[in-house]
């Protein structure tokens, strides 16, 4: 089946043209019938109904026009998905929280010993220490140290304990864990079983709003949240939000972790429990 599409100023043309042509045939109709003798009743009898050809011809054209402009084709029904399509990944990079100490300087180079020539080398006396059998020898007694009076020095302080990390931190040497089965793991493979974990989650509790599905509301809502020390999520807030309902149905499904009784494995800083935040987008568009 041939479709046709035609813009405004197309169909003001046409039903301009049509117009002319009409007024032209008309005007060519009316010539021809003056140039004929008067004899002829026909003539008469056209150039009498000459009013209602004018009039005959601007309803058709008028018909003509609306028709053309209301011509609507209408194409295949859209088929809709039956719930909102997640991220694959959730994006989390590392930065490298540890430098290493500068290395140290190089050593001074060695010090040039000069040799000295025997000529040169200074004169030693040496004196006889030898001891004869007639010299008597004596010996000195040895001396008791005394104890000194003053009390001894008190011990070093102990070192302070390592700062407690109250605020909530972008980034930590080992992130927070959501699963059962995934702190066991190490590495990417702990991370990638830690997102399967949340999506899953949160896939199973988010439905598509219907006022989003009948208007075609599309997005991508970010949801930031805090993993507490005990592995509870508190501060839920939307970063960023999509109208029609979409944003409330992300921030009910984040919520229904604490109320389901599901924790994360809490975030580590130099070996103790830190408060961690967490970026979850969550995406939703029609098929």
């Amino acid at each position: 089946m041939l479709s046709f599409t035609f813009s405004g100023t197309t169909v003001v043309l046409a039903i301009g043209g049509l117009c002319l042509l009409t007024a032209c045939a008309v005007f060519l109709l009316r010539r021809h019938l003056h140039a004929r003798p008067a004899t002829a009743g026909a003539a008469r009898d056209v150039l009498r109904d000459s009013p209602a050809i004018h009039r005959y011809s601007l309803c058709a054209a008028l018909l003509l026009a609306f028709l053309t402009i209301n011509w609507t084709e209408y194409g295949a029904a859209t088929v809709y998905a039956p719930g909102p399509v997640l991220l694959d990944e959730i994006m989390q990079e590392i930065p490298i929280t540890r430098r290493d100490p500068p290395p140290p300087p190089p050593p001074p180079p060695p010090p040039v010993i000069e040799p000295v020539p025997d000529d040169q080398a200074p004169a030693v006396q040496q004196q006889d220490r030898s001891v004869t059998e007639e010299e008597p020898v004596h010996f000195e007694e040895p001396r008791i140290l005394q104890r000194s009076e003053r009390p001894a020095p008190p011990p070093p302080p102990p070192a302070p304990p390592p700062p407690v990390i109250d605020d909530a931190l972008p980034f930590v040497e080992r992130m927070p864990v959501f699963g059962e089965d995934c702190p066991q793991l190490s590495g990417a493979e702990r991370k990638a079983c830690s997102d399967r974990a949340l999506l899953s989650f949160v896939q199973q509790r988010v439905k598509y709003p219907a006022l989003a599905r009948e208007n075609r509301v599309e997005g991508t809502v970010v949801i930031r949240f805090i993993v507490e020390k005990d592995g509870s999520v508190s501060g839920i807030e939307a970063v960023r939000e999509v109208p029609a309902g979409c944003t409330e149905a992300s921030l009910r499904a984040i919520r229904e972790i604490n109320a389901s009784g599901r924790k994360f494995t809490p975030g580590l800083q130099a070996g103790r429990p830190v408060r961690v935040i967490f970026n979850l987008p969550v995406k939703f568009k029609l098929d």
